[in-house]
């Protein structure tokens, strides 16, 4: 971008940076964790077209694609538990929206299921116990594969929501991810009963006598039981505003957003977040059709509804 010397929201799209020339990019990730050393993908949150409403968006670029890629568990032994946690959720995201995608798209497929697995079976560990190779390195190859999953698959509005509640809140988008996973794949699973019965599989879930809507449901209730475990909050309006800041020192003149906004989980929250999750680019490829009025209970139950709800 700083390349090409024009105002950034000139990238929002496919493929609109003019110099194809770029100097070599590496790329060392530092958390499990966005993938992003093997995405052309990149979001960039605009703050000052309109201030009162901040916008969040996706962008697409061959020239974004790293030269070199490293990706190494130990540098990942001082992310601190709670962003360990919430960057573990962005993975379970990534793999789950390509796997239920309306896009279906099968060489996806595999790499989804099995970044399933291997977040279900090293989160907890590498959350609790950062310094565990074993966990660190399982959910390395989680969050790298699952990108790749995406980067094809496509994504849906698990990543809508998060992304406007990142715009006008200024939270972290594991975060976000994980409040709207559960709400997301409830929302999701009356039109893609086999493949969350499939999910239940790679998340360890014994399948064995149990209807796809059983099975369904028992990978519902294991994403909860996990987000519990790794002690992320379960709602919106719970989360607490010193943990907003995505600036990872959490001090100095950049430690938040100026205009960030409280979360209140009213109906003005809800209605401005709902219609910025439908002009998102993830979510034409949402397994289920979005529309305002469905939509907008997802979004209320993210802010202000019981977990345990969808349980029942």
């Amino acid at each position: 971008m700083a390349h090409d010397g024009r105002n950034v929201n000139d990238f929002e799209g496919f493929n609109k940076s003019e110099n194809p020339n770029n100097p070599p990019h590496i790329a060392v990730s530092t958390t499990a964790g966005t993938g992003s050393e093997t995405s052309w993908a990149y979001v960039i949150t605009d703050t000052t077209t309109d201030p009162e409403n901040p916008h969040k968006y996706v962008a697409f670029d061959d020239a974004s694609v790293t030269s070199l890629a490293i990706d190494d568990p130990v540098l990942y032994y001082d992310c601190p538990v709670d962003y360990t946690a919430q960057c573990g959720f962005d993975v379970l995201a990534h793999a789950s929206e390509p796997y239920v995608s309306r896009l279906n798209f099968q060489p996806s497929l595999g790499n989804a299921l099995h970044a399933i697995k291997l977040t279900a079976q090293h989160l907890r560990e590498a959350t609790w116990n950062g310094q565990d190779l074993a966990g660190r390195e399982g959910m390395m190859y989680a969050q790298y594969i699952a990108a790749q999953a995406f980067n094809s698959g496509g994504l849906g509005i698990i990543h809508s929501i998060s992304h406007a509640v990142s715009a006008f809140y200024d939270t972290h988008h594991g975060l976000n991810n994980a409040i709207a996973l559960p709400r997301v794949w409830a929302f999701n699973m009356p039109v893609a009963y086999k493949r969350f019965a499939d999910i239940a599989r790679a998340m360890g879930i014994d399948t064995h006598g149990m209807t796809d809507v059983q099975a369904a449901d028992a990978a519902l209730a294991a994403a909860i039981r996990l987000l519990r475990d790794v002690g992320i909050a379960e709602r919106f309006v719970d989360v607490k505003k010193d943990t907003y800041s995505k600036n990872r020192l959490g001090e100095g003149p950049t430690k938040y957003y100026e205009r960030r906004k409280e979360i209140k989980g009213d109906t003005e929250d809800v209605d401005a977040i709902t219609r910025h999750v439908l002009g998102d680019a993830c979510t034409p490829g949402n397994a289920k059709e979005c529309t305002f009025d469905t939509v907008r209970p997802v979004v209320e139950h993210c802010m202000t509804g019981d977990l345990d709800d969808l349980l029942s």
